[in-house]
């Protein structure tokens, strides 16, 4: 272009330049920007010839291999170089492009040791206060006022996603403005001590998408402290010489197996299906996580380097691993069949063009002899996890005992266990699942409806491959400080008890929008900012010590930590079980990157009809019906199933309105229809009870009735002659009856006579009575007369030779009384 023109001009010295020339011409090919100076040989030389060639070490994890290309030489040339000037230091480029990963790798091994390397990661959702919190969290105190790193340190502070915050009511960016204070004031406010703050020895990278689905432009009163880098999309070039670096590595292992006949191949076709699904499969509201980046192109790659020379023995079975590979990686996440069909359609034309084959007989029978291609580790069940060989499904009936087996096994150990049905569309998930599983930072998004099986297949496919499954649980009072208690027992489990850990995540448990950042975090850079007080810090870093230095690790604190974050990051697996139905999962993919990019997604469809026929039939095979009757049933159950996905279907194209038919709609009219049966039943056998109790009675009575008879007819001599003796006993009974009569007569006579005579008795005793109430007071006066008697009067009356006439009277009464 006219600035490489410009540039040569300036760099050859023609009459008009102000610049000096160089001694060494400028090579024609490529652009200026191709070449560098050196001056200690003074002459150009290409970005590659600066570093020396590079070699994969021997069991090198994917993860960690990083092939330089022109691009990452020249971009951490120019980083390295203004960092160490003390400048900070922009990359903006399209998503995949490579700018976390050569960003991290420069500043953790390319920098001199006086630089200390720090990460953040922004999101939607991040605040202010918690960036500030975070960079307050990494600096030490100097002096009174003055914070950094430790003395003799610089900082290097990385900010990935720098333009994702979300803008607030006035179109600021409050997490960038404390940042811009940060660097233009060089410090901030105490927001406790209210005291001032300043920040030393600290210089910031940063890097960003192009603005657009989610990421915002930022304020020029920011970027204006950066020197910004553009980093261009990889061009093919590149990339085929970093995948083709890492397969001829890889395939040296294969000595049944030309590396020639198969790197280039599967590489160009890699490149093919990436641009051609980037161009074709654009996002839409709808299909909104249909970003495609470098990110894929590498899992397809891993997950061919996932096989071994024991299971594939001719260059067919690597193409036929790179087909199921580049399925898993780009078809899994297609949302409907039109998409499905499309991409297997261009697959096959792009396996025809590089393979040479058609892509029916590189598959072969398949796994259900119509070409199912799967996958799986499981399949020696014996063996160690670290020992299991990633290989193809051959037979489905012994897929699924094995299945069956794990299956109960975990029903067995669980507290909740499962009643899971398996069919073919539950075993390609869990094959899915697994292979997830196994890769390093293998993080899922499993996106379906209610009921498709999105959280019993990761638990199954957790205990499949020996994964301790934590899930968090929700209650009324959860909140941010429960959320960290409870990420701070898993990152225990991952990091200090080094356990693998599948963390089960669903959108009905987000009772705060920060829990998907926290989430957004974990899947990019394995941790969550500021989880950890200090005091538990200082315990992590003495648990994994030992650990730490034994891999060449753990000199400093610093790194010691890294260490426990690093294997947190490799023990740990999210599975993030989410649903389609409304805007939650569309605003949350554009919230939170991470989830479409460090994820790999599977979409879960509506279930095949062998498997509504499979349901129907388990669930329903302990009603006790008969095998043609429970054949109908379990049919007209899949058809309404079908025919009501159909007209919602039709109900969606003709007025543009959703209804969604959810496998558990199925299994609630499953349910219904055993509850309303069970519940006939029950009313039926209650009126056949009814009913033969009423007969049984019945033909109890007529049995009684008849014995009855037979003792009648045995009583009726007896029954005679009792009769002959009732009726003389009644004549005698009439005799004596007359006879009593006249004794009853003369006895009413003898009473009535008496009667009287107790009249006149009566009559007397009342006359008596009232004389005797009359005496009964002269009796008593006499009575209290007599008690007033002295001796002395006794002495007197003695004394009296001839007593009054009066006394003597008395006396003489006395006598006659007294009977004297």
């Amino acid at each position: 272009g006219s600035s490489t023109t410009t540039l040569r001009e300036l760099i050859e010295g023609s009459p008009d330049a102000p610049a000096p020339k160089f001694s060494s011409k400028l090579p024609e090919k490529g652009s200026v920007y191709d070449w560098c100076w050196d001056p200690s040989k003074n002459k150009w030389l290409g970005w590659l010839e600066t570093v020396p060639s590079y070699s994969i070490p021997q069991g090198s994890l994917f993860g960690e291999i990083l092939v330089p290309t022109m691009d990452t030489v020249r971009y951490t040339h120019l980083m390295g170089t203004l960092l160490q000037l003390n400048y900070h230091s922009l990359f903006v480029g399209d998503t995949g492009t490579g700018k976390s990963v050569m960003i991290k790798e420069k500043i953790m091994k390319g920098l001199p040791a006086e630089f200390v390397p720090h990460f953040m990661n922004f999101s939607a959702a991040t605040k202010s206060n918690q960036t500030q919190d975070i960079i307050d969290n990494k600096v030490d105190k100097r002096r009174k006022g003055v914070f950094g790193p430790p003395l003799g340190k610089k900082m290097i502070l990385f900010v990935d996603d720098l333009n994702m915050p979300a803008k607030e009511k006035y179109g600021a960016q409050p997490p960038i403005e404390i940042l811009r204070q940060l660097i233009h004031w060089g410090g901030w406010w105490d927001r406790k001590e209210i005291e001032w703050r300043s920040i030393i020895d600290l210089v910031f990278v940063a890097a960003m998408g192009l603005p657009g689905g989610g990421k915002t432009h930022l304020t020029c009163r920011y970027t204006r402290w950066f020197n910004v880098i553009s980093v261009t999309p990889i061009d093919d070039e590149g990339m085929s010489r970093i995948f083709a670096t890492i397969l001829q590595w890889f395939m040296g292992q294969f000595t049944s197996i030309s590396a020639a006949a198969v790197v280039q191949p599967v590489v160009q076709a890699t490149l093919e299906v990436f641009q051609t699904v980037s161009s074709e499969l654009l996002p839409t509201p709808s299909k909104s996580h249909y970003t495609f980046n470098l990110r894929d192109l590498a899992k397809v790659v891993e997950g061919v380097l996932n096989t071994s020379p024991t299971e594939c023995s001719s260059d067919t079975d690597i193409f036929r691993l790179w087909i199921h590979e580049s399925r898993r990686v780009f078809e899994d996440r297609l949302i409907d069949e039109t998409d499905r069909s499309w991409f297997q359609a261009m697959q096959g034309q792009v396996v025809q063009k590089h393979f040479k084959k058609p892509m029916e007989r590189i598959v072969g029978d398949g796994a259900d002899g119509n070409g199912l291609l799967l996958y799986a580790d499981f399949l020696n069940k014996n063996c160690e996890y670290g020992a299991r060989k990633y290989c193809q499904v051959m037979g489905l009936p012994a897929t699924f005992g094995i299945v069956n087996e794990f299956l109960a096994e975990y029903n067995v150990a669980s507290k909740t266990p499962m009643n899971l049905v398996l069919f073919n569309y539950v075993l390609e998930h869990c094959c899915r699942m697994t292979r997830i599983l196994r890769q390093p930072a293998g993080h899922a998004l499993l996106v379906g409806v209610g009921g498709s099986g999105r959280q019993s297949v990761a638990r199954l496919a957790a205990a499949m491959g020996e994964f301790e499954l934590f899930q968090i649980e929700i209650s009324k009072n959860y909140n941010r400080e429960a959320w960290f208690e409870d990420l701070r027992l898993l990152f225990r489990k991952a990091g200090e008890k080094n356990e693998r850990v599948a963390f089960l995540f669903t959108d009905t448990q987000v009772v705060m929008e920060s829990m998907l950042e926290d989430v957004n975090n974990i899947l990019n850079t394995g941790s969550v900012p500021n989880l950890f007080p200090q005091e538990d810090v200082m315990q992590l870093v003495e648990a994994v010590g030992v650990r730490a230095r034994a891999a060449g690790r753990g000199q400093t604190m610093t790194d010691c930590f890294e260490f426990f974050i690093d294997t947190c990051r490799a023990n740990m697996h999210c599975v993030l079980c989410m649903s389609p139905i409304g805007d939650d999962l569309r605003n949350r993919l554009r919230s939170f990157p991470s989830l479409v990019n460090c994820c790999t997604i599977d979409w879960f469809f509506p279930w095949p009809e062998e498997g509504l026929v499979a349901v129907a039939d388990q669930f329903l095979s302990d009603l006790g019906l008969e095998d043609a009757l429970a054949k109908s049933v379990v049919g007209q159950c899949m058809s309404f199933q079908v025919s009501s996905r159909i007209l919602s279907e039709r109900f969606q194209a003709e007025l543009g309105r959703t209804n969604y038919v959810t496998p558990t709609s199925y299994l609630e009219l499953i349910g219904t229809l055993k509850a309303l049966l069970n519940r006939k039943k029950d009313e039926v056998s209650s009126q056949r009870t009814r009913y033969v109790v009423g007969l049984d009675k019945i033909l109890s009575c007529s049995d009684a009735v008849d014995v009855m008879k037979e003792e009648l007819i045995a009583l009726q001599p007896v029954l005679v002659v009792k009769t002959k003796e009732v009726e003389e006993l009644i004549i005698v009974l009439d005799k004596e009856k007359a006879d009593a009569s006249v004794v009853k007569e003369k006895t009413a006579k003898e009473e009535e006579f008496a009667s009287g005579e107790a009249a006149k008795t009566g009559e007397m005793k009342a006359s008596c009575e009232a004389d005797l109430a009359e005496a009964i007071p002269a009796l008593q006066a006499a009575v209290n007369a007599l008690k007033s008697l002295t001796k002395g009067d006794i002495t007197e009356m003695k004394g009296m030779k001839s007593p009054p006439k009066l006394v003597k009277l008395v006396m003489e009464g006395v006598c006659i009384m007294l009977e004297v």
